[in-house]
């Protein structure tokens, strides 16, 4: 799992995610915006891409590219082995994971029930626009 240092998990079905691994090469969750302690509205900006209803191989239209974000995802340990994400990237390294991958006919789970809180950082670019 990887959960980022200013997320805390909410709820997980360990009992759905194993399940999920068996066809998926990776399942990511829903995050809820946390600003200043409370919860923000999730259809601004990239917090729209975290849906109440499960999917495979998400397309976010906001950022017209198919969409993971690693703040909250599970794979198997082989799965990144085989698929190690390409460290040349800077910034959004797992949406380009996620786009290679779907490109040869895998897929990627969204699963709105695996959830963590996100909370504002200063720097953290995925509160941009706030």
């Amino acid at each position: 799992m990887i959960l980022s240092s200013h997320c805390q998990l909410r709820k997980i079905n360990l009992i759905k995610i194993q399940k999920l691994l068996i066809d998926n090469l990776a399942i990511w969750g829903k995050q809820i915006p946390i600003y200043k302690g409370k919860k923000i509205n999730r259809n601004r900006y990239i917090w729209k891409n975290f849906g109440d209803k499960d999917s495979i191989n998400f397309y976010s239209e906001g950022e017209d590219r198919y969409f993971l974000h690693n703040a909250l995802a599970i794979y198997k340990k082989s799965i990144l082995e085989k698929y190690p994400i390409d460290e040349k990237y800077i910034g959004k390294e797992d949406r380009y994971w996620t786009i290679d991958r779907i490109n040869e006919n895998n897929k990627i789970y969204y699963d709105s029930e695996l959830e963590c809180n996100h909370y504002y950082t200063n720097n953290g670019a995925t509160w941009k626009s706030i």
